[in-house]
């Protein structure tokens, strides 16, 4: 390939993510210039890390050290602790996060469902989804 950019080597990421092949993935990710890495290099690898459970930590690890986060990469972390069991850590990362989506409300949800959890504390506890009164009305009829 006579030049290599972000696009090419995202492209790269991704595929191997996806083909389950995180170690070539993290190959690719170690190659690129600092200055080629961005949020879509980040969030891949996370993303393909935090779908294994001995790959949460990894995952964790790369949080921390990206330069910039968005809601992808939040909601990527909390997917993978809701798939590992790992609800409250799920929770912490929902509480921290600077803006929260429908992404992010789905994966807490479900979670706190398939781990029988307090799934009615949960909306209690949190006054900032938009539609708050309704969902309190209906978990109450319940």
């Amino acid at each position: 390939m006579p030049k290599r950019d972000s696009v090419t080597y995202n492209s790269m990421i991704d595929g191997y993510v996806k083909g389950g092949r995180i170690d070539l993935a993290r190959a690719v990710f170690d190659c690129i210039p600092l200055e080629e890495r961005n949020l879509i290099s980040w969030n891949s690898l996370i993303s393909g890390y935090a779908q294994f459970e001995d790959g949460i930590s990894v995952a964790w690890q790369l949080f921390e050290k990206m330069p910039e986060r968005d809601l992808i990469s939040w909601n990527s972390m909390i997917d993978g602790c809701v798939k590992c069991g790992r609800m409250e850590d799920a929770q912490a990362l929902f509480d921290t996060m600077p803006n929260r989506d429908i992404v992010s409300w789905a994966n807490m949800i479900d979670g706190w469902i398939e781990l029988e959890g307090p799934v009615h504390a949960f909306f209690v506890q949190d006054k900032s989804h938009p539609e708050i009164t309704e969902i309190h009305s209906i978990l109450d009829s319940l």
